[in-house]
């Protein structure tokens, strides 16, 4: 990733927030609304960064061409544009789902204990 000044992480009341660290002084960049009925209500237990290469052509900008993955225990995995974090891109919500990792062409989700049981494909993250 060509934006290595940003950390993006997720916290116990289900914020995710992007600091910049090149920044002076308040390094926050983002953060997710907590008001907002498209949000995590339990802690997050994961994030990732997720390359696009559509919003590459749309922004012409690598810093826009990244979004922002999040799952959370309340079995909600969320897209964010790291930029505009008041509402995310795309969303679904599976019970029990724990932790996910990063493929080239999907988001694999699974349950503690349990082999990888669902997927998303990139289409769905790329088209919203």
């Amino acid at each position: 990733m060509s934006m290595q000044c940003l950390i993006a992480g997720g916290t116990f009341n289900g914020e995710v927030v992007v600091w910049d660290l090149s920044r002076d002084g308040d390094a926050q960049a983002a953060k997710s609304y907590t008001l907002s009925d498209a949000r995590h209500r339990e802690p997050i237990s994961a994030v990732t960064w997720l390359y696009s290469g559509s919003d590459m052509r749309r922004h012409g900008s690598q810093a826009l061409a990244y979004r922002l993955a999040s799952l959370g225990r309340d079995g909600r995995l969320l897209v964010w544009l790291w930029n505009k974090m008041e509402n995310p891109v795309y969303g679904c919500v599976k019970g029990g789902y724990v932790v996910f990792s990063w493929h080239p062409t999907a988001l694999i989700v699974r349950s503690d204990g349990a082999a990888a049981d669902w997927c998303t494909p990139l289409g769905l993250i790329e088209n919203n």
